[in-house]
């Protein structure tokens, strides 16, 4: 697995592909389509980077808007134990160098019902806030925030 630059043709592959969870992330957050959710996530980013698999197939985008990380997946993003191992790797330094983008603190919301990327959360450094209401379905979200 490999972190390289997004390009526009990923959105549509990551997309079409998107994983079950991230669909309804997505969806309950900002009523977006899986595609529309890739391409506005791409527009909107200052720092954007796609994660492709080792077959070479794009897997995962992950970015940065505002202070507001982000990451949109396949299931292939963590379908091998070498993903699993290289997203956490990798993540680490990724989060890392938002923080620093983002001048000390970056955040965003998970949906409750998203165990897998909530434990990944964690296990990258940041805190988890309790569930709450949030975005247009007004679906539990955990607020997740982490500082320099």
């Amino acid at each position: 697995m490999r972190w390289i630059k997004a390009e526009p043709g990923d959105m549509y592959v990551i997309g079409e592909n998107l994983r079950e969870q991230d669909k309804n992330e997505v969806l309950f957050s900002h009523g977006l389509s899986p595609v529309e959710a890739c391409l506005r996530s791409y527009r909107d980013s200052q720092v954007i980077q796609a994660i492709e698999g080792d077959d070479g197939d794009p897997v995962g985008i992950t970015g940065l808007t505002q202070n507001y990380i982000w990451l949109l997946g396949t299931d292939k993003l963590t379908a091998t134990k070498n993903h699993r191992w290289q997203l956490c790797i990798h993540g680490r330094e990724w989060v890392e160098y938002c923080i620093d983008r983002a001048g000390g603190m970056i955040e965003n919301y998970v949906y409750s019902e998203n165990k897998e990327s909530i434990r990944w959360l964690k296990h990258l450094g940041f805190n988890i806030g309790e569930p709450e209401p949030y975005g247009v379905a007004e679906k539990m979200f955990c607020h997740f925030w982490r500082k320099a």
